[in-house]
This record gives structure tokens, C-alpha cells and sequence, in this order.
């Protein structure tokens, strides 16, 4: 596993020097993950954590010399044991983390079994943080990726050519280990993240959230928890059909690639290649998982 640290931080840590200073911090490491907790509640700042979201991506696009994760854990109430799971399923795997509150110092060893650190003090700053805000183009890509295949990937191309900025959101990031949803959130967001951070360098946002369902209500917090998007890139006709219903401008494939996520995971059963349906980067982290084993060892259980 890489040397890779975790920073939870809730809205009243975002302040542009103090995630400087907590840059120094990173750099120590081979990979960062910047974590905004509480992302579901309105903050102090009077920005939505979409907001926060650009304002944080600013600082470290410019300030770390790692390759990092920016995450959200809207936890929605949850809390004891269940808050340190989900957080553990939803984030790549991390040696180390640094929170703001003493109290997290026992299920961070007990539970996350990861080293704890203490944040540094936040100093005493008054930043007008909206200033830091860019006005950029992003469209909005919505996916189970089990596995990301040529399919996506052409998307995301088209997406590249048309905005700015790209965000991805991994769907049905609670699923897992079942053989339509074979991998984990944290399995999607470390195969997805070494794409994007060889053909998107500091242009995209990587999310994982839990959506047992995904419905109109899922689709209008995305309003609030993302940045600003100006359409919706996909396929799917049920986020399509939500997206009309509230307004938001669609963008279908203009160039379609004849692959999907099944057809990968038959291949894989059959003891077929994928090679030619993934890009090499993905191919080359499903080869390590293994994932082909997984996907028959699962199969087996189906056929029980």
C-alpha cells in the first residue's frame, strides 16, 4: 500500500493558508486525501460545500507536489461505529490520519487501524474565501465504473474537449463483492484516480457517495455537495429522465463505443482479455486486484 495520509476536515478548517500549512504535511507523504466531513450541512462560510469543494482544488492543485484525493463524507447522522466504517469504505486505503478532535484518537487505531495525528490549531484568519472561486465549465459524469471501460473513457474525452473541468461521481459507492458490483468504492476511486490523474491532471473532482437508490432527491443534493456543473454527461435513462425533470442540461456520446460493463465482466469470467476494452491504466489496475478471480469466486456463490 502507498504511504498515504488522510486529512478530515470539516468547513470552518477550509481557510486557503491553513490548507497551505497542511500541505507541508502532505508533501511528506507519497499520496494525500483531503476528506470535507459534514459535507450534507450548511457552514459558517455561507458557501455550499460544492464551493468549498473549488476553493480547496485551487490550493492543493497549486500547492502539493503529491497526488491527491478531494472527498466527501456527507454522513447524514450517522455516528459511532458506523461513521468510522463508512468513512474507512469510502476513502483509498491511508496509513495515517489527522482530524481536528482528540476524541478521534481511539477509533482511529481501533477501527481505521492508522496512525492519529491532531490538526494544527486553526489560526484566527477572515478570509473573503469567494474571491478564491474560479469560473470555469464542468460537466458531470455519473457511474458505477464496475469497471471503467473504453465506453466511459470516451465520455470523459468528449467531456474534456467541451469543459474545463470534469467531475466524476461513482454510484452505488455502498456496493460491493456481488457480481454486477464487484468492486469497492475504495477499489473505484484508486482505479478511476490513476486515469484521470494521467489524462486530466488538477482538472477533475472524484466523488464517491452512497446511493442505495438513486432518485430526484439524490440528484438535487448533488446541486449542493458539488461544484457547479453546466450539464450531465450519460446514458442512463432514469439520471437522463431526473435531469429533464429538473432542468438540467444532458450531453449524449457523439462518437459511441460499441463496450459495456457487462460485457467485461463476461470476458472475465471467461477467462478472456479485456485488453482491448479498458484503457492500459485501468487494465494495469485490474490486473493487480486480481479482479477475474474475484468475479468467478463470486459467480460460484450466484450459482450456490
Amino acid at each position: 500500500m502507498k504511504n498515504r495520509v488522510l486529512f478530515l476536515l470539516e468547513a470552518s478548517h477550509i481557510d486557503k493558508e491553513y490548507v497551505e500549512d497542511l500541505c507541508l504535511i502532505a508533501n511528506e507523504y507519497d499520496e494525500a486525501v483531503f476528506v470535507l466531513s459534514k459535507a450534507d450541512q450548511f457552514n459558517q462560510h455561507g458557501l455550499t460545500t460544492g464551493q468549498l469543494l473549488i476553493i480547496l482544488q485551487s490550493v492543493l492543485v497549486k500547492q502539493l507536489g503529491i497526488p491527491f484525493f478531494l472527498l466527501l463524507y456527507p454522513d447524514k447522522g450517522v455516528s459511532g461505529v458506523n461513521y468510522w466504517i463508512q468513512l474507512k469504505l469510502l476513502t483509498p486505503p491511508f496509513n495515517t490520519i489527522y482530524t481536528s478532535n482528540k476524541s478521534d484518537e481511539e477509533p482511529a487505531g481501533l477501527i481505521l487501524k492508522c496512525q492519529f495525528n491532531l490538526l494544527p490549531e486553526m489560526p484566527d484568519h477572515n478570509y473573503q474565501l469567494t474571491k478564491f472561486l474560479p469560473n470555469v465549465r464542468r460537466g458531470l459524469f455519473i457511474t458505477r465504473a464496475q469497471p471503467f471501460h473504453n465506453g466511459h473513457a470516451a465520455f470523459v474525452k468528449q467531456l474534456g474537449e467541451e469543459c474545463d473541468e470534469i467531475i466524476v461521481l461513482i454510484a452505488a459507492a455502498e456496493q460491493a463483492h456481488v457480481l454486477n458490483n464487484p468492486l469497492s468504492a475504495s477499489e473505484r476511486l484508486e482505479m478511476l484516480h490513476s486515469f484521470f490523474q494521467k489524462e486530466f491532471p488538477g482538472k477533475f473532482y472524484l466523488m464517491a457517495l452512497p446511493q442505495n437508490a438513486f432518485n430526484l432527491e439524490n440528484m438535487l443534493e448533488l446541486s449542493f455537495l458539488l461544484p457547479d456543473f453546466s450539464s450531465v454527461y450519460g446514458s442512463n435513462p432514469i439520471i437522463l429522465s431526473m435531469c429533464h425533470a429538473l432542468g438540467i442540461p444532458t450531453k449524449a456520446l457523439l462518437n459511441k463505443v460499441e463496450v459495456s460493463a457487462t460485457e467485461v465482466r463476461k470476458q472475465l469470467l471467461d477467462n478472456a482479455s479485456i485488453k482491448d476494452l479498458v484503457p492500459s491504466v485501468i487494465y494495469d489496475y485490474l490486473e493487480k486486484l486480481p479482479l477475474k478471480e474475484r468475479l468467478q469466486l463470486l459467480n460460484k456463490d450466484e450459482k450456490a
